[in-house]
């Protein structure tokens, strides 16, 4: 069995696998020039939007609990109503989900500190706590949260998820039951009025082949607030791209061109060309402004890479890897999620240098948006996917 090359972008095809069934193809790589794999009939995008699992659940209420967290939740609740930046970067995981967001933990602090000065009257106020331990060890306090302003006092179920980063417990998840009850709203709603769409696809030959285009996971549209390159929309809308075969999806711009799947079902290009560069075919020349790869592949017996992905903050199992670098080539962006099963997901891109504000802004959101989802091939366990 061939083994990976750690630079490529779509895998080397590996023959042997039971659904490789044809003959590879080649295609340039944005980073590096490899073989994709063979083609073969890819699972139904319909598999990828099963019913989801509940995330993993409390096992056991803490009878006594560690002080550890307790001084943990105390500190949240006086830096909120102090507006206490520092302290709040302090307390969130390097990247956690704030009210349904992927945020970092100081864009989420500012976000906070930001929402609390807007009213000076503000008071957060908490009661009826009660901590459990989740069976993958992470810790979870449910508690009454009354906020009370000039305008309005409200009381909700609010959240905290905590878990051991580098050996001190931060979140990796803050948010309340309204809120999310809100979220789930606005997604069904979005589901129910999307209807049938499909991604451009210029190398698709009839238009069944088009790559079907689902609401997507995070917000859209999007105004990028930055330069807008030619023949690119001053608003993106996004949409979400399902990756079957190993179980995936992303949140692409509609605009984009999104090929036809590699050779057996692995994963898919999407690109932008400047006006006037040609076709979308297999032209190598073409002068393309984005040129990315989604997807999925093996990672054989190496020991798993990265730490746990902030987009599922339910299932620390899974990690990731993130970067970005520049060379000759231009920008890179280079995001990888990794499950026990030692199967990983990507979103790789190169990105040309004239317009590197607006297309790294969507490489990145391709890369954080990813999602390892249930079903799938290869036997991954079912799983839910966190929100955006």
């Amino acid at each position: 069995m061939l083994k990976l090359n750690p630079a490529r972008v779509l895998p080397l095809a590996v023959l042997a696998l039971a659904y490789a069934t044809n003959s590879a193809c080649k295609r340039p790589s944005p980073v590096a020039s490899k073989a994709q794999p063979a083609r073969v009939a890819s699972a139904a995008a319909s598999a990828l939007s099963s019913a989801a699992v509940p995330p993993a659940a409390p096992v056991s209420s803490a009878a006594a609990v560690d002080p550890e967290l307790t001084q943990l939740l105390e500190r949240w609740n006086a830096a909120t109503n102090a507006a206490d930046g520092a302290v709040l970067a302090e307390l969130y995981a390097p990247h956690l989900s704030l009210y349904g967001r992927i945020e970092s933990a100081a864009h989420a602090a500012a976000k906070k500190v930001a929402a609390r000065r807007k009213d000076p009257s503000f008071e957060q106020t908490l009661s009826a706590v009660e901590w459990a331990e989740r069976t993958n060890g992470d810790r979870q306090a449910l508690f009454d949260k009354r906020t009370h302003t000039s305008a309005s006092d409200r009381t909700v179920r609010g959240y905290l998820l905590v878990r051991r980063v580098d050996g001190t417990f931060r979140i990796v998840d803050e948010g309340d039951q309204q809120t999310d009850r809100v979220l789930a709203a606005k997604r069904d709603t979005l589901a129910d009025s999307w209807g049938e769409r499909f991604f451009k696809c210029a190398e698709c030959e009839q238009p069944d082949e088009r790559p079907q285009a689902f609401p997507p996971l995070g917000p859209s549209p999007v105004k990028p607030g930055v330069p807008i390159p030619p023949g690119a929309p001053a608003t993106i809308e996004y949409a979400r791209l399902m990756l079957p075969r190993f179980a995936s999806a992303v949140d692409l711009p509609t605009f984009v061109n999104v090929t036809q799947e590699s050779g057996n079902g692995d994963g898919r290009w999407f690109n932008f060309a400047a006006p006037g560069a040609g076709d979308a075919g297999d032209g190598g020349n073409r002068a393309l402004l984005l040129d990315c790869a989604a997807g999925g592949f093996w990672y054989y017996d190496q020991p798993q890479p990265g730490k746990p992905e902030p987009g599922h903050a339910s299932h620390p199992e899974i990690t990731a890897t993130e970067k970005t670098f520049r060379n000759g080539e231009g920008l890179h962006y280079e995001k990888y999620i990794y499950s026990p099963e030692h199967i990983e997901n990507y979103v790789l891109c190169t990105i040309a240098p004239e317009y590197e504000a607006y297309f790294l802004a969507i490489a990145q959101r391709a890369g954080r948006s990813l999602r390892a989802l249930s079903g799938g091939m290869y036997d991954r366990p079912e799983r839910d996917s966190d929100p955006f």
